[in-house]
């Protein structure tokens, strides 16, 4: 499930073509990743995941070229509209443990809704 309407899924990521564009290593995928079962364990597989995108980010912004780096930036303005409330959002569903926005702290609880009526506004 996705938490936004605008934002994938991350974890459908393709890792391999992270791999071809050198910001993993294809070993880094066999040894955690791939290995063939018959069914999954979403409680390691998860984790384990987004473990490799951080990684694959890391390694994006310390090695790619400046083109990719130009399309990150355009990417980046173009979707500002609701990427910086998307980004807060999902730094603070991570300090909160994925609970509800709705048992976060009270400021919190109001900050949201008026991010929305500001969105509609404009």
């Amino acid at each position: 499930m996705s938490l936004s309407a605008f934002a994938g899924n991350p974890l459908l990521i393709d890792l391999y073509g992270l791999v071809s564009n050198g910001w993993l290593l294809q070993n880094e995928l066999d040894d955690t990743l791939f290995k063939i079962h018959n069914s999954v364990n979403f409680q390691e597989v998860i984790p384990s995941r987004i473990n490799m995108l951080a990684k694959a980010f890391n390694n994006f912004v310390n090695q790619s070229n400046a083109d990719f780096q130009s399309q990150y930036i355009t990417y980046c303005t173009r979707e500002k509209f609701w990427l910086d409330d998307y980004a807060l959002f999902q730094a603070l569903n991570k300090k909160y443990g994925g609970e509800e926005w709705t048992s976060w702290s009270m400021i919190l609880q109001n900050v949201f809704p008026m991010l929305l009526l500001r969105r509609l506004r404009n």
